[in-house]
């Protein structure tokens, strides 16, 4: 892992409070509203192939905040896993 990029994910991860809609924010897409992210995800999901069924494992390897994968839940009932090199932004 890079160091700057560890150090610039914990710092972020400290000082941030978002709504739970909002964790994208944590992520680095602040860019973006929450729509917005939601409708991007949910675009890249649905191109998918073979597509995410409704059961299916979904592993996010660097999940930071969680913000993808509670976007994909919200879609489509899955098992949710993942891993970050920053506890604190999994928190």
């Amino acid at each position: 892992t890079r160091p700057f990029l560890h150090a610039w994910f914990e710092r972020e991860a400290e000082q941030r409070e978002v709504a739970r809609d909002e964790l994208h924010r944590l992520s680095g897409w602040s860019y973006l509203s929450t729509a917005e992210f939601r409708s991007l995800v949910a675009d890249a999901v649905h191109r998918l192939n073979p597509p995410i069924r409704d059961g299916a494992f979904v592993y996010e390897l660097g999940i930071g905040a969680g913000a993808v994968l509670k976007t994909i839940s919200s879609l489509h009932r899955i098992r949710p896993a993942g891993c970050d090199f920053s506890p604190k932004a999994i928190q």
